[in-house]
């Protein structure tokens, strides 16, 4: 007896997985008031197994088709404006190793800058002397 129990408890609960599966499948499933109001062992509802199989089998082949096709379409567009967007990973390598040169042409501008300052400076220093001389 515990046994069928058992077995009873696993049934309800497959039935429960199928019906909320059904529910996100969004499945109408056909139900008929139950033939006895009294206290039943079985809750819930009762379905029409006859109007289900024919309801399913038109559903399968028509709108599941549709379905099928308008989400593969979705992802396909989904998969391209990834694709379109998808930032260019290699920039910030480019950017870093862009900053690294402009360093190292500022600090040879700044060297020949200082050179051409000093250089210069000592053009003034020889033309001040030969004016003196002169």
């Amino acid at each position: 007896m515990y046994l069928q129990e058992a077995q009873i408890d696993q049934l309800n609960v497959q039935k429960q997985e199928i019906l909320e599966k059904c529910e996100l499948e969004q499945i109408n499933l056909p139900i008929i008031p139950d033939p006895m109001d009294t206290d039943n062992s079985v809750p819930g509802p009762h379905f029409d197994f006859d109007q289900l199989s024919r309801s399913l089998k038109d559903k399968r082949h028509s709108d599941r088709d549709k379905i099928e096709v308008d989400f593969k379409q979705k992802i396909d567009a989904l998969v391209s404006e990834i694709e379109r967007t998808a930032p260019n990973l290699k920039a910030l390598d480019q950017y870093e190793a862009l900053l690294e040169k402009e360093r190292a042409v500022t600090e040879e501008f700044e060297a020949v800058r200082k050179e051409e300052r000093e250089k210069t400076q000592r053009f003034n220093e020889v033309k001040q002397r030969r004016y003196k001389l002169f």
